[in-house]
């Protein structure tokens, strides 16, 4: 692998980073899943730590994006048969906080197409990594969540341990697992 990759935490927002971020977007996503601008903007900046950016030579190629989201949204994932995305605003969100105990929702995951393979496996491992760091110092996540809207993400998912819940609107799959069984799945990422 090229040794001009590299992934890196998100801190603090930057106008660049999410049009990188949104364009990214345009290029896997269907025109009703893709990001909008001032919608990810209020998330970014209610939670900046959100984003893990794949870099290629001080780009941005890939991105993960997850973020602590309220019981009350995570109750109304749990109960609805719908797909919460674009919808999720910054009240639906918590701040990392250490000792308080927290459900993390994966928005997104994409990687450039020329930029799978290793690259993207490099991003995969090191959100593996942030989360149980975030788990190691005191920010409880006590269960994930994410939907699956294609084949490439239910296998990620799946790898990290998350399960099948229930299919929501479009045919979309609604997956989740408890921080052990996220735990549980290293070895399948790791691959």
């Amino acid at each position: 692998m090229n040794n001009n990759y590299y992934v890196e935490t998100s801190k603090t927002f930057k106008v660049d980073d999410l049009k990188a971020v949104i364009a990214l977007d345009k290029l896997v996503y269907p025109e009703d899943l893709q990001g909008v601008f001032e919608e990810e903007k209020a998330r970014y900046e209610k939670v900046p730590e959100s984003f893990l950016f794949l870099k290629h030579n001080e780009n941005i190629v890939g991105y993960f994006c997850a973020f602590p989201i309220t019981k009350t949204l995570r109750n109304r994932m749990l109960k609805e048969n719908r797909l919460f995305d674009n919808d999720i605003t910054p009240n639906d969100m918590e701040v990392f906080a250490i000792n308080n105990h927290h459900s993390l929702f994966i928005i997104s995951i994409v990687v450039h197409p020329n930029h799978r393979g290793a690259p993207a496996k490099l991003l995969l491992d090191a959100f593996y990594e942030h989360v149980n760091s975030l788990q190691n110092n005191g920010f409880l996540i006590d269960d994930l969540m994410a939907y699956a809207v294609s084949g490439k993400g239910a296998s990620t998912l799946t790898r990290y341990g998350l399960k099948p819940l229930k299919e929501v609107e479009k045919g979309y799959t609604m997956y989740y697992g408890t921080y052990s069984d996220f735990k549980g799945g290293k070895s399948d990422v790791k691959k």
